[in-house]
């Protein structure tokens, strides 16, 4: 099973912060302590709601990119430096941390 699976329950808050890029938007936002580990590179997360395929990830903060339909169809661009925002975590995320974890 591929794509993005999210069940709309939120896992925690996040702070996060609207960037332009080299031509390109972004959204970064400071990985939170707990859900912080089942964040991986090119996995999935939810931001107030709308599937996002994550970019860079660091010890501190995460990274998504924002496709001219994203930024089309969403409110993304309205986010405030330091807006906190609802996070949810992909299954197919935690399930994969899961299976390296053992």
């Amino acid at each position: 099973m591929g794509g993005h699976i999210l069940s709309g329950h939120v896992c925690c808050e996040c702070k996060a912060t609207l960037k332009k890029d080299e031509g390109e938007m972004k959204i970064v936002v400071n990985k939170p302590e707990v859900w912080g580990k089942y964040i991986l590179p090119k996995g999935y997360v939810a931001l107030n709601g709308i599937s996002l395929t994550v970019g860079k990830v660091t010890e501190n903060e995460f990274s998504v990119y924002l496709i001219p339909e994203t930024i089309e169809s969403t409110n993304l661009l309205s986010i405030e430096d330091g807006a906190t925002l609802n996070l949810e975590v992909d299954q197919n995320s935690l399930s994969q941390y899961e299976q390296k974890k053992n």
